[in-house]
């Protein structure tokens, strides 16, 4: 089955996107109306995520690594890793209680920070299904410390 053909809408990501940055904000303020209209609009939200490249439409879950967000958007999200990303599509997995959320992105930039640090820039373009890929549960279960 091909891992992409259950697709979300656009809205639908934009939704997981504000409700992770209105939720998780250290300030405990919501977006206004105006913000959430404001394609650019980011929120500086740090939070443990798994990153999974894509190739040839298929998640490499062995190739897999531990990342932090920097920044989430309305259209995506910002991600430090330990390494720069060598797919132009990730998923990105939030792992959370009880279901984690696995989110497909294109990687717009990627920028070294020095010290053997980068920072992904990516436009989220749909949210995956667990059923379209299973094996995607194996790194949804894990814990990233």
């Amino acid at each position: 089955m091909d891992l992409f053909s259950r697709r979300k809408s656009h809205t639908d990501v934009q939704q997981f996107l504000l409700r992770l940055a209105n939720n998780r904000q250290a300030t405990a303020c919501t977006l206004t109306h105006e913000q959430r209209c404001a394609s650019r609009t980011t929120t500086n939200l740090n939070i443990g995520v798994w990153v999974v490249p894509v190739a040839d439409d298929r998640p490499y879950v062995d190739a897999a690594f531990a990342a932090l967000t920097s920044d989430i958007g309305r259209n995506g999200l910002g991600v430090l890793a330990d390494r720069p990303s060598t797919t132009e599509e990730v998923v990105v997995v939030f792992p959370s209680d009880p279901v984690p959320t696995f989110l497909r992105v294109t990687v717009q930039a990627c920028t070294s920070l020095g010290a053997g640090f980068y920072r992904l820039g990516a436009e989220a373009t749909e949210l995956i299904m667990l059923e379209d890929f299973p094996e995607l549960e194996k790194v949804g279960m894990a814990t990233v410390v």
